[in-house]
Formats: C-alpha cells, sequence, structure tokens
C-alpha cells in the first residue's frame, strides 16, 4: 500500500511541475514604446523588458511597414533588457522591431512589437493611406498577439495531455503490477 501512495504522489507531482514549466517561458514585460503606441517623433532608443533574463546572442531589425526597408540599428542586451538604439530620426510612417532571443529556459523565442509616428507638423498634409496604414499596424499586431496566446496555451495543453496520458500509464502498469502478484503463487 505504501508503494501506491508513493507512487501515486510521484506522479501527481510530476503533472503539476510540467504545467509549471509550460508556463515559464520567457515572455515580453513592457516596452518603450509600447506595442500600437503612436509616437509624435521619432525615438533614439527603444528597449524591450523581458521577464527572465534574455542570451546576448538575442538579436533585432527594425522594419519599415511602408516600404519593407530594414533601418540600421544597434543592439545591445543586458540581463532581461534589449536596447535598440536608433541612429538616424524615422519619418513618419508604421515601423516594426521584431526579435529572436533565447530566454532563461533556453528556449527560442521569436516575437515583436509596432509603433507608428506621425508628427503633428506633416500629418496634416498626409493622405488618408497613413490612416489606413495605421489601421494596418494595429491589425498586425492583433493578429501576432492572438497566434502568441494560442502558442502559450497550445504548448501548455500539449504537456497536460502528456502528463495524464502518463499518468494513466502509470495507473494501469500498477494496477498490472498489483494484479500479476496477487495471481503469483
Amino acid at each position: 500500500m505504501k508503494r501506491i501512495l508513493l507512487l501515486t504522489l510521484i506522479v501527481i507531482l510530476t503533472v503539476t511541475l510540467n504545467v509549471e514549466f509550460a508556463k515559464a517561458h520567457t515572455a515580453i514585460e513592457s516596452s518603450t514604446p509600447s506595442d500600437g503606441a503612436v509616437l509624435e517623433e521619432s525615438p533614439n532608443e527603444i528597449e524591450i523588458a523581458f521577464n527572465t533574463a534574455v542570451a546576448e546572442q538575442s538579436i533585432a531589425e527594425l522594419i519599415s511597414e511602408e516600404n519593407g526597408n530594414e533601418i540600421e540599428i544597434r543592439t545591445e542586451v543586458n540581463d532581461d533588457k534589449m536596447l535598440i538604439t536608433v541612429p538616424e530620426t524615422l519619418q513618419n510612417g508604421v515601423y516594426r522591431v521584431s526579435w529572436k532571443i533565447i530566454g532563461a529556459d533556453g528556449h527560442p523565442i521569436e516575437d515583436s512589437i509596432g509603433f507608428t509616428i506621425q508628427n503633428q507638423e506633416t500629418s496634416d498634409n498626409e493622405s488618408s493611406d497613413e490612416q489606413i496604414s495605421n489601421e494596418t499596424i494595429e491589425d498586425v499586431i492583433e493578429e501576432d498577439n492572438q497566434t502568441e496566446e494560442s502558442s502559450d496555451t497550445s504548448n501548455a495543453t500539449i504537456i497536460l495531455a502528456f502528463s495524464i496520458v502518463l499518468f494513466l500509464a502509470l495507473i494501469a502498469g500498477l494496477i498490472l503490477f498489483i494484479k500479476k502478484k496477487r495471481n503469483s503463487p
């Protein structure tokens, strides 16, 4: 009987730890500018803070959503922060910062944030195409957020399902072991 209790306890701990481990992936905690922000002037720096430390080999890129051009940047990683220096002044438009990091748990993670620069002096002269672009970036951001939430839920579901199957297999093995032991002379 003690073996059954010990085995049950081990299985319960395994299931619990697997579910908690699935939640431990590195994720963005905050960014400046924030995702979807509308700025009146070009930022000199972009800071992204994560909930765990990230590897120094992490990379980032800044893309103009208007024309698809990559803008030259310098990236520095310090513990749980990624600091991106933007050496040139960005024009009015929609921009996306994408990054690839390796989190403290060793898993590679890709994500991005978007922001819009809308200088008040020139925005009065711009066409409605700019408004359409702003709506487009908000749609892209929303799609990214939904994909990320779906991915996180999917990973946790897979680990939970695996843990349940493992638990059931251990219980079935335990039952077979007990029956075999009772039937032996």
